[in-house]
């Protein structure tokens, strides 16, 4: 389940500086992206090179947060950024929060849609940065304590399927709010967004229409087996970059009882393609619908979480045990079932 995306955000007293580009910016930005595709490393996509620009590195982020140079790092603030905080604020922000020669450790480095997002913590894993860029200029930092969960410890049961088939991208997932915003909220401190990546790019065309992504009106299969419990089919699809829908945040919606005390709620299908009931008995990898653009999403994609409820809004999520051990996390590629059952 996706925010809806906002240009920037004030100064806030979780150590935050916001700003997450708008898909129109995207499309703009993506034209001054340079010449080569995108290739995976490590499970992350590589980033993109910017043409006739000096490029702003992992490496010299890396180096100026160690020293604490605010200052470095506030030159390559955009002009939207620099209207949020001045570069003395930024800098003694900084200086609080990171301790003196204290090395980051990157966790995540991807480009999509035109921007690039570099993650880090400290060697505790008590601390991180989030840092987006586009053309060169940081457009969002975020500076998060970090915090462990005792729930990490327990997973589902039971091991379950991926929810598609062929590769898609990590959206959203991980164990901290770093690489998963759902992990600060217990009803879906495990869930995962999926979207389908091509090229470094999750849309071709038209960004404000749902058929230019990728993802929309692909397959959504059962990740295990079990009963169908509830079916919500009938809501519209949001216009991508528009407004989500806040007053049925789940959207289109399917959940299945494993039997075991757990519950798949797999989120925002596309309107009326839901071809499973209440009360069908399933087998994983059967097909239970279409990825859409319904509820609070931004953007179509897939929202997988597994409950202690029928009600994921009401439940408390469990971290999932995936097949082959797979431990998706933000900004990896990954491949799904390998078949799906009609």
């Amino acid at each position: 389940m996706t925010n809806s995306k906002s240009w920037f955000a004030a100064l806030s007293v979780c150590l935050a500086i916001s700003m997450t580009p708008s898909l129109a910016s995207a499309a703009e930005q993506k034209t001054k992206a340079a010449t080569g595709s995108t290739t995976v490393g490590n499970g992350a996509i590589a980033e993109f090179k910017l043409a006739n620009v000096q490029q702003l590195t992992a490496e010299s982020i890396s180096t100026w947060i160690q020293q604490r140079d605010g200052a470095k790092l506030y030159s390559y603030f955009s002009a939207e950024m620099k209207q949020i905080a001045s570069e003395e604020g930024f800098s003694t922000l900084l200086r609080n929060f990171w301790n003196k020669d204290e090395i980051p450790l990157q966790i995540i480095e991807y480009s999509l849609n035109g921007a690039r997002h570099l993650a880090l913590t400290d060697e505790a894993g008590l601390k991180g940065i989030n840092i987006w860029i586009i053309d060169d200029q940081i457009t969002g930092l975020k500076l998060l304590p970090l915090q462990k969960q005792e729930s990490d410890n327990h997973p589902t049961l039971q091991v379950y399927g991926l929810p598609f088939t062929d590769q898609w991208f990590v959206g959203h997932g991980g164990r901290n709010v770093l690489v998963n915003y759902h992990y600060a909220y217990p009803n879906q401190r495990y869930a995962y967004d999926f979207i389908i990546v091509r090229d470094g790019l999750s849309y071709q065309n038209d960004p404000t229409k749902n058929e230019s992504y990728f993802a929309f009106g692909q397959q959504v299969l059962a990740p295990g087996d079990g009963k169908v419990v509830r079916v919500v089919n009938n809501i519209e699809d949001n216009s991508p970059g528009g407004v989500s829908n806040v007053q049925q945040l789940e959207g289109n919606v399917v959940v299945i009882d494993h039997g075991n005390g757990e519950f798949s709620s797999l989120a925002h299908f596309k309107k009326d393609s839901i071809v499973v009931k209440v009360g069908d008995s399933i087998k994983k990898g059967q097909l239970l619908g279409q990825c859409g653009n319904s509820g609070n999403s931004s953007e179509p994609h897939i929202h997988y979480q597994v409950s202690d409820s029928p009600d994921m809004m009401k439940g408390r999520s469990i971290r999932i045990s995936f097949e082959n051990e797979i431990d998706p996390i933000r900004g990896q590629f990954i491949q799904g079932q390998s078949q799906s059952i009609k």
